[in-house]
């Protein structure tokens, strides 16, 4: 059993458009590097938020797509889906206090046409720089490959929910 203590405590979103394509984007800090691939938006839950809050502010601050604009399919929320990251991609911010993250997911779908704005919080260096919209069955082959046991986790969860 893995010791939470040493993953840093997330939501993962999966966000959905009207055609059923799913929200994925590359993180500005990783440019031109070996992990410059595919991500759903994920981020730590803060703490004095409960996992919807959380799910909320990462929806918003990483996309610029408001809570009010989807709706919440379901959840996988009854027990937390671990990765570890390779050692010389752990974020500095994290001080050596984490060596992975473990995550709750939701899944989201919009209920028009989506405004995604990468920028939203007007930052001089956003958290991602590009973005699109995937099949389900790209997902996994996009995607950075430490992740790939969450997204298949994921899938699976979500996909009865997928119409």
């Amino acid at each position: 059993m893995k010791n939470p203590e040493i993953y840093r405590p997330c939501v993962g979103i999966m966000l959905l458009n009207q055609a059923n394509e799913v929200f994925m984007a590359k993180k500005t800090q990783n440019i031109g590097t070996e992990y410059d691939l595919w991500q759903m938006p994920q981020g730590g839950i803060e703490e004095n938020e409960n996992l919807e809050e959380g799910m909320a502010r990462e929806l918003y601050e990483e996309t610029g797509v408001k809570i009010e604009d989807v709706q919440i399919l379901t959840k996988r929320d009854h027990e937390w889906i671990y990765y570890d990251i390779p050692v010389d991609a752990l974020p500095k911010a994290w001080n050596n206090k984490y060596v992975g993250q473990r995550q709750k997911w939701f899944l989201l779908k919009a209920k028009n046409d989506l405004m995604v704005n990468l920028n939203v919080a007007n930052e001089e260096r956003p958290e991602f720089y590009i973005h699109k919209w995937a099949n389900l069955e790209e997902i996994i082959d996009f995607s950075i490959w430490f992740r790939h046991d969450v997204y298949k986790e994921v899938l699976k969860t979500f996909k009865p929910f997928i119409k």
